[in-house]
């Protein structure tokens, strides 16, 4: 649930408000595997986020925005997608 909230955030952080985001749907696919690095430096897990603009509809002015997730080169979240309110 992490990874989704992780995932879903840099999509309300891009939109400039948390309100615009409408909608989101994922599936989960993997494991992120979290070591314990309490009192190291290291990391406990990095996740990749990308996203591209995957449809816009005018008439609603909205635009679904799919996202790529890994973890260690694998993904995680699959069929992800926001759909976000635009202004």
């Amino acid at each position: 649930m992490f990874t989704m909230g992780s995932a879903v955030q840099l999509v309300s952080d891009w939109a400039g408000d948390p309100a615009a985001v409408v909608d989101y749907q994922t599936r989960f696919t993997k494991p992120v595997l979290v070591a314990d690095t309490t009192g190291t430096s290291e990391p406990g897990a990095v996740i990749e986020v990308a996203g591209v603009v995957g449809a816009l509809d005018a008439e609603a002015r909205t635009a679904r925005i799919d996202l790529t997730v890994t973890f260690a080169g694998q993904k995680v979240l699959m069929k992800s997608q926001a759909v976000v309110k635009l202004a």
